[in-house]
Order: C-alpha cells, then sequence, then structure tokens
C-alpha cells in the first residue's frame, strides 16, 4: 500500500506543477494574418465566430479524469465491502485534492488565460468528489485526524466557490462568445449565463460553506480534543448522529433496536447516496467538457496523464483484490472447522468398536425373567 500512496503523491505533484507551466491565451474568434494589401479590400462583416477553447490536458486530461475515476469506485466498493481499506484511500485522496485546489489557486492568479467551464470542472473534483469517501460514520476505522482533514479540504473550497459564482467569475476569467453560450450541469443542461443557474449555484456554495464551517466550529470549540479523548465512547455517538445525515449509521436511538424495515430503508438511502456522489460528478465534467468544445483533453499519451490513469487503475485492482479476499477470509472465520479422522486411525477406530462387548440386559428385566420361571 504505501507503494501506491507514493505513487498518488507523485501524481499529486505532478498535477500541481501543472498549473505553473505557462499557457498561452485562448482565442475564440478565428482571424487571418495578411500583409498590407493594395487595394481596398471588400467588407465581408465580422470573421466567423469559433467556439471552443484548447483545454488544460495537464490539470483535467483524460488520464488524469480517468485516475480520479478510478479512485471515486474504488472508495464506493471499499466504503461498501471493506471499510478499513477505504481509509488509506482516503489519505491519498486528500493529498491529491490539495493538489488540485492549489492548482486551482494558480490558475486563479494567471486568469486572463483560464475560461469559466475550466474553474467548474475542477470544482466537480473538489465539492463533488470528496463525498466519495465520506461513509457518514466515523466508526473503528475512521480517526479524528482524517476528518479534520476531509473538512479543511473541503471548507476552503467552498469558500472559493462562493467568490468564485458572486464576483470572481466575471471579474477575473474568460467567458466564451455570447453565441458559443457556455453550459454547465445540474441534473440537465443549464447555461452558465442564466440567472436561476447563477443563483442555485451562489445558494449551494454559500450553504455549504455555513454547513462545513459550523461543523468545524462544534467539532473544535464544542467538543474539545482532550475531553473527545477521555470521553471518546460517550460522545461518539453524538457525533456519528451529527455526521449521518447521508444515512449510513443505524437507528439505535429506538426501543428495542433498529427493525428489519429500518435496515432496509438505511440500507436502499446508502446505495443511492452512493450511487449520486459517483454518477453526478462524472456526468457533470464528461458533459460540461463536451458542451463547450473543449478540445485536446482526450487522450493519455504524456507522461502527465499516465502517471494519474496507472495509479487510478492499480488503486482500483488493489481495492477489488482486497475486497475478494476479505470476503474469502470472512467467509472462512464463520465455517466451523471440520474434525476429520486421520487415515490410518480409522481401522484402529473400527477395530475397538468390534471388541466392545455386547449390552447386557437391565436388572429389572433379569427380576422379570426369574418371576415368570418360578411360577
Amino acid at each position: 500500500m504505501s507503494s501506491l500512496r507514493y505513487a498518488i503523491i507523485l501524481a499529486s505533484l505532478t498535477l500541481a506543477t501543472a498549473a505553473f507551466v505557462p499557457r498561452a491565451r485562448h482565442n475564440t474568434v478565428q482571424t487571418t494574418a495578411t500583409t498590407t494589401p493594395t487595394f481596398i479590400p471588400r467588407d465581408d462583416g465580422p470573421a466567423p465566430v469559433q467556439c471552443g477553447f484548447e483545454g488544460n490536458a495537464d490539470l483535467y486530461g483524460l488520464g488524469i479524469r480517468l485516475g480520479i475515476y478510478f479512485q471515486w469506485l474504488s472508495a464506493q466498493l471499499c466504503r461498501v465491502l471493506h471499510k478499513e481499506y477505504v481509509v488509506e484511500l482516503d489519505r491519498t485522496y486528500m493529498i491529491f485534492l490539495a493538489a488540485v485546489f492549489i492548482a486551482l489557486l494558480v490558475l486563479t492568479g494567471d486568469a486572463d488565460s483560464t475560461y469559466d467551464v475550466e474553474v467548474l470542472v475542477l470544482m466537480y473534483i473538489l465539492i463533488c468528489g470528496p463525498f466519495n469517501f465520506i461513509s457518514g460514520q466515523l466508526g473503528e476505522y475512521r480517526s479524528i485526524a482524517l476528518v479534520n482533514v476531509e473538512f479543511f479540504v473541503l471548507w476552503p473550497a467552498t469558500v472559493y466557490s462562493s467568490w468564485f459564482w458572486f464576483s470572481g467569475r466575471d471579474a477575473r476569467f474568460l467567458q466564451q462568445p455570447v453565441e458559443c453560450g457556455g453550459y454547465g450541469f445540474v441534473f440537465k443542461r443549464v447555461s452558465l449565463r442564466g440567472g436561476s443557474t447563477l443563483a442555485f449555484f451562489k445558494a449551494m456554495s454559500v450553504f455549504l460553506a455555513i454547513v462545513l464551517g459550523l461543523f468545524h466550529g462544534l467539532w473544535f470549540y464544542v467538543v474539545p480534543f482532550k475531553r473527545w479523548r477521555k470521553d471518546r465512547e460517550n460522545n461518539k455517538p453524538v457525533i456519528d448522529s451529527v455526521m449521518s445525515w447521508w444515512g449510513e449509521s443505524k437507528m439505535e436511538g429506538r426501543e428495542g433496536g433498529p427493525t428489519d424495515r429500518d435496515d432496509l430503508t438505511q440500507h436502499t438511502f446508502s446505495k443511492l447516496y452512493a450511487a449520486f456522489c459517483l454518477v453526478f460528478p462524472i456526468l457533470g465534467i464528461e458533459l460540461t467538457l463536451k458542451w463547450n468544445s473543449v478540445r485536446g483533453v482526450y487522450g493519455i499519451r504524456s507522461i502527465g496523464q499516465l502517471i494519474p490513469f496507472v495509479t487510478g487503475l492499480a488503486g482500483l485492482i488493489q481495492a477489488i483484490y482486497g475486497i475478494i479476499r476479505y470476503k474469502i477470509l470472512a467467509r472462512q472465520a464463520e465455517s466451523p472447522p471440520q474434525v476429520t479422522t486421520p487415515p490410518d486411525e480409522a481401522p484402529k477406530e473400527a477395530e475397538r468398536e468390534s471388541k466392545q462387548p455386547a449390552v447386557s440386559q437391565s436388572p429389572q428385566s433379569e427380576s422379570d425373567g426369574k418371576g415368570v420361571t418360578g411360577g
């Protein structure tokens, strides 16, 4: 597992440094350089508008996207079937996520060559992606430090998203011409110039920033660390109840414990939550790139694409192998051990049984026989 972690750290460093590579300013209007004419040119109107732009393959190319999707899928599989391993995935993914956020900050400083839809793609990764790893329960495998890292990465991303949708998008980032539009995914194709769409993104960003901010306030000030360590078993159900709003923990507070119907409801909701966390950001990323005609982000030939792709694929294979091995060991532990007689002792056992004397009659039957004879 350590080698896989080092590979993900290397991929994260590659991703973070990709944002420092200078890019030429994107052009959406197709123009043709001409020499000074010796005649009066005919005015044919404005040049045709070419929609789309050249994307940053080193930041969200196909190999990087597939590597991220593989990590999300690995986390969802392990979250349901092998919860011990999801902690390792969570730690390495948080490193990768921090690299993405650093790259986004660098792009913000060089906003003259960055489009608003590129930031939206990274937002799907930064804000929606971590929910594939958050199981909704501390449990025996989740540490306090790990939850702190998760929310320390999520909260700055939501604050940045609030700034972006309220003022940063119009002030600092490029936008495609009006003729080309500019589209995003919110359960359907929506225009990024529409007032209702912008209001939705603003409201969601502020809501998540407030919720995560309040959670951190409760986490660090209402429940002090020393008292938490002293009364961990007493405080854990309270924190679990706060974190279980996506349906992972059992409804232990009811009298008599959870019923079969409660278990079925929780299990169904957990599956729907897992499917939503996995499918929604993938659709958001892929459809946003397609609808905005982003070019140059559908190949994995470069080293910057191969490292995250191979790392994510290796993590998925390791997760599947770990799940299969875990299930086999669990099945062997549940089955009772079978006591077998060695082949050499089988004839001795049969001979021992044949030498045993016949069972004698009981005293009651002998007395009954004597009584009958005497009569």
